[in-house]
């Protein structure tokens, strides 16, 4: 019996060491994508930074946000980066544009600006780091920029609200 029992243990520990073994690593870019978790205080100071440097009020609905962003699709006449209301620097992001555009660039750079030189701000040390800052920065760019762009198309639009009334009816 205790030659059994050893005998299963070795198998046990033999598929354990394999399954560790052929476990694929997560790579530098899966672990780059998922950032945003490792700095969940800098994700929401980057998120409401955001938000505030583009002039949305602070009270406003995710919905209200996107059409805040909607209704200021192409930026400025001038194509100026931002315009300014009651002395205030309101930011006109290029939601059209890639991120890399010079106006979209300057934004994120004052983003993580901001948040460096905001004394008020306690962070840990591992996210008080401007590449850190940058990619929560560009992160939620995307995620924003995919929000705007999806309701830009009247097609998507009605497939949204589609999936929406299945969900509720529905689900």
């Amino acid at each position: 019996m205790d030659a059994i029992q050893s005998m299963h243990e070795d198998i046990m520990n033999n598929s354990l060491m394999v399954a560790a073994q052929t476990k694929p690593e997560k790579s530098a870019a899966a672990a780059a994508r998922n950032i945003s978790n490792q700095h969940t205080d800098l994700k929401l100071l980057v998120k409401s930074m955001m938000i505030d440097l583009c002039g949305v009020e602070k009270s406003a609905t995710k919905a209200e946000q996107i059409a805040f962003f909607l209704e200021h699709l192409q930026g400025t006449p001038e194509g100026a980066p931002y315009e300014l209301v009651n002395e205030q620097q309101v930011w006109q992001l290029l939601w059209n544009q890639h991120i890399d555009h010079k106006v979209n660039v300057k934004f994120l750079q004052e983003v993580v600006d901001c948040l460096w030189e905001n004394e008020d701000i306690k962070l840990p040390d591992k996210s008080f780091d401007h590449g850190v800052m940058m990619a929560m920065a560009k992160g939620y760019w995307h995620n924003l920029t995919s929000q705007v762009i999806s309701q830009t198309s009247e097609d998507k639009v009605l497939r949204q609200e589609e999936r929406n009334t299945e969900k509720h009816c529905c689900g």
